[in-house]
């Protein structure tokens, strides 16, 4: 079975039997010197996927210093993808702001901050499978569906299109979310 037929829903996320290996943690952990705080919360997650690797997944709740006025708090899921061998294929990070006024839209979008997949393992379907992921995790963890940056490259918006085709996300006016 490969990664691509692999069932990834709410329920695909594991406890970690082990710790996280260093070099998924280093991945997780190489934006934390631009935050005031950084927590993780509750216990590191794992997508064990058959003959194509692993998803290491973690949330952590984060104070940042935007320089306007003060500081905003937010919860991150940070991802990684190990390959088999254990090399870093890619990352990602799903970003809820905590700290936005009540009822402000960005307090119920869980959107993509991040994600990047290696150039020795792009074209592989992998940021596809990242995405189907981050919106599992958005599921669970925030138990809201995952939505598009208002900042989006032009592979992403891409992969976003062929996710609309498929049946999988919406097309706002401004943005895609997942269906579901």
């Amino acid at each position: 079975m490969s990664a691509n037929s692999f069932e990834i829903g709410p329920d695909c996320f594991k406890p970690c039997a082990e710790p996280i290996p260093q070099q998924a943690l280093d991945t997780i952990n190489r934006d934390a010197p631009r935050f005031v705080s950084v927590a993780r919360v509750g216990i590191p997650q794992v997508v064990d996927y058959p003959d194509a690797g692993k998803t290491y997944l973690e949330l952590y709740e984060e104070l940042y210093d935007r320089g306007t006025p003060g500081i905003t708090d937010f919860k991150s899921l940070r991802l990684v993808d190990l390959s088999e061998s254990g090399e870093v294929m890619g990352y990602g990070v799903v970003t809820l702001w905590t700290g936005a006024p009540p009822n402000d839209e960005m307090q119920t979008t869980p959107f993509v901050d991040i994600t990047r997949t290696h150039d020795k393992f792009a074209r592989q379907g992998l940021g596809r499978r990242r995405l189907l992921v981050m919106n599992a995790a958005s599921r669970r963890f925030f138990n809201l569906p995952l939505s598009a940056s208002s900042v989006i490259t032009d592979d992403a918006l891409r992969l976003w299109q062929k996710l609309e085709v498929d049946g999988l996300v919406i097309k706002s006016e401004d943005t895609y979310r997942f269906i579901s």
